[in-house]
């Protein structure tokens, strides 16, 4: 999960699950799904305010980045093995898209999920450099020398 702090007036939220105090989930009950310990699955679009904070594994719309500041967890992998198995399965079906059969072992569950969370990555990767290409391939005669061999270089890796 990222520690989400919102710097930008107000965003909205329609999926994903998130980790909320007491009095922020009260608040937003018409519209969470509560999973246990502080943990509760997006049902309908929640809003949050500037200086709230809260802890989301979801999709983040591009659009919202300039109004948050991201902090990814100290430590992925530890946080995972410090879920129990009902937490890592609702993380895995609601981030993740990945369905188990209730009683799979918790290993199996941590490697699915940082199997998926590297292929998502990959996939981030590429997309990201596809656009890079894409953009210096626009540039045509008014690119630079620098920009001419970095177009080379991502083209053949």
């Amino acid at each position: 999960m990222k520690k989400i702090v919102v710097i930008g007036a107000f965003i909205s939220l329609h999926s994903g699950t998130v980790v909320l105090s007491v009095d922020q989930a009260r608040s937003r009950r018409y519209a969470l799904d509560p999973l246990g310990d502080g943990i509760y699955a997006i049902t309908a679009p929640i809003g949050f305010k500037r200086g709230e904070v809260f802890a989301y594994d979801g999709p983040l719309p591009k659009n919202l980045l300039l109004e948050l500041e991201v902090k990814d967890t100290a430590n992925e992998d530890s946080n995972l093995k410090d879920m129990d198995i009902a937490q890592l399965l609702v993380l895995a079906g609601s981030a993740h898209g990945l369905s188990f059969h209730p009683r799979t072992g918790k290993k199996k569950v941590i490697e699915a999920i940082e199997e998926a969370r590297a292929k998502e990555r990959e996939a981030e990767y590429a997309k990201s450099k596809s656009e890079r290409i894409t953009f210096l391939e626009s540039l045509g005669e008014d690119a630079s020398l620098d920009e001419l061999a970095e177009l080379e270089l991502l083209k053949k890796s």
